[in-house]
C-alpha cells in the first residue's frame, strides 16, 4: 500500500549485491535501453527515416518514465509485504494472487509478444543472409532508396524464410524453459549482446571509418601538391633547404589530421576502452550467476 512510501531509504537508489549486483543492474539497463540492434531494421520500415533519431529520442524518454512508474510504483506498493529487501528475483514470480498481480503479469504478457518480433526479425535477417536466402525484389516492396542502395520487405516470406524464423522462436523458447532466472537471462544478454553493439562496436567502426577516411584525405591533398613555378639556381635551393623548405622536385606531407579530429579519436578510444572493460566483467559475473 502507500506506506511503503515511508520505508524508501538512501540504499534503495544503488544496486544490492556488490559488484554481482551491479553487474545484473549494468545487464538489465543494457536491455532495457539499448537500441542500437533493431535501429536499422526499425529505420528502414519508416516512412521518413530521416526522423529516425527524433523518434529515438521520443520513445527513451517515453519508456523511462514508464519505467520509473511502473517498475518502481509496484515495487514501494508491494514493500510492505516484501520488507526492507524488496523484490529478490522476479518481480512475476513474488507478486501475490490478486487482481492487481494478474493485471501486471497480463501487461508483461503483452509486452513479450508485441517486442518479440522487433528482436527476432533482426536476427533472422542476419541469419537468412548468412544462409544465402536473400530478398526476391519480385515479392518485395522497396521501403527505402538512397542513391544505388534500396531496402526491401518481403510481402509474403518465402518457406525457407518461415523455417528460420520458426526455429530461432522455438530455440528462444526452449532456452526460456530451461532457464529458470527470467532476470538472469536479461542480465546477460543485456551484458554481452546489446553492451557490444552498444558500446564497443560503434565507437571501434567509428575510429576505422575515421582513420580511413583520413588516409583518404591525405592521399588527395598530396596529389593536389602543385610543382614549382620556377626553377632556382643551386644558391637558392640551398637558402630554401636553411629555412626548411622544400627542395624542388618535393612534395610537402599533408596532415590532414586536425585537432578536431585527435578529439574524437580520442573521445572514441575512451568509450571503446570503457566500453570493453565493461562489458567483459558483466558478462562474464552475469554468465557465472546464471549456474548458481
Amino acid at each position: 500500500g502507500l506506506g511503503g512510501f515511508g520505508m524508501i531509504t538512501w540504499g534503495d537508489l544503488w544496486p544490492k549485491g556488490g559488484i554481482d549486483g551491479l553487474s545484473k543492474w549494468f545487464g538489465i539497463c543494457a536491455f532495457s535501453y539499448g537500441t542500437v540492434p533493431i535501429t536499422y531494421n526499425i529505420q528502414e520500415g519508416m516512412r521518413d527515416p530521416s526522423q529516425m533519431s527524433r523518434a529515438t529520442q521520443i520513445a527513451l524518454v517515453l519508456v523511462y518514465i514508464v519505467y520509473v512508474i511502473i517498475s518502481d510504483g509496484v515495487a514501494i506498493v508491494y514493500r510492505p509485504a516484501t520488507g526492507p529487501d524488496g523484490f529478490e528475483g522476479d518481480v512475476l514470480q513474488e507478486l501475490p494472487v490478486g487482481w492487481i498481480p494478474t493485471a501486471i503479469r497480463m501487461a508483461m504478457t503483452f509486452v513479450v509478444l508485441v517486442t518479440a518480433p522487433l528482436l527476432a526479425v533482426p536476427c533472422a535477417q542476419l541469419v537468412e543472409g548468412k544462409l544465402g536466402i536473400d530478398t526476391d525484389p519480385k515479392n518485395s516492396v522497396v521501403v527505402f532508396e538512397e542513391g544505388d542502395a534500396r531496402s526491401f520487405v518481403q510481402r509474403h516470406p518465402n518457406a525457407s524464410s518461415v523455417a528460420v524464423r520458426y526455429a530461432i522462436c522455438l530455440l528462444c523458447a526452449g532456452i526460456s524453459i530451461l532457464v529458470p532466472g527470467f532476470v538472469d537471462v536479461l542480465s546477460f544478454v543485456g551484458a554481452f549482446c546489446v553492451a557490444l553493439t552498444s558500446f564497443v562496436f560503434p565507437p571501434l567502426l567509428h575510429i576505422t571509418l575515421l582513420r580511413r577516411k583520413l588516409a583518404e584525405e591525405e592521399v588527395r591533398a598530396t596529389r593536389s601538391v602543385s610543382a614549382p613555378v620556377f626553377k632556382p639556381d643551386a644558391a637558392t635551393e640551398k637558402e630554401l633547404r636553411r629555412f626548411g623548405s622544400p627542395q624542388v622536385g618535393e612534395k610537402k606531407r599533408a596532415n590532414p589530421m586536425t585537432a578536431d579530429s585527435l578529439r574524437i579519436i580520442r573521445i572514441d578510444a575512451a568509450l571503446l576502452i570503457w566500453g570493453v572493460v565493461a562489458t567483459a566483467i558483466t558478462s562474464l559475473l552475469t554468465f557465472l550467476d546464471l549456474f548458481r
